[in-house]
């Protein structure tokens, strides 16, 4: 949930488990469930992404991506 926060997306309510997330560029709210580990439901991680590419960017300046596992990755320094 962290990472949905801190792109923009603010807490609207709470609702059992459910957490609604809303921002001021997509119309779609954001559903996001903590399993009881703490981590977040992976399907609703990939309807996340969806939503967000479809509303705000269209796949070409996604602010989320998935990359493999065995991927080395350098960032460039800012």
């Amino acid at each position: 949930m962290n990472c949905i926060e801190s792109n923009g997306f603010l807490l609207d309510r709470v609702s059992g488990s459910h957490h609604i997330f809303v921002h001021s560029h997509i119309e779609t709210p954001l559903n996001i469930q903590k399993k009881k580990d703490g981590t977040t439901k992976g399907y609703q991680v990939i309807q996340a992404i969806k939503i967000i590419d479809v509303e705000l960017f269209w796949g070409t300046h996604s602010i989320f991506f998935l990359i493999p596992k065995e991927t080395e990755i350098t960032l460039p320094k800012l």
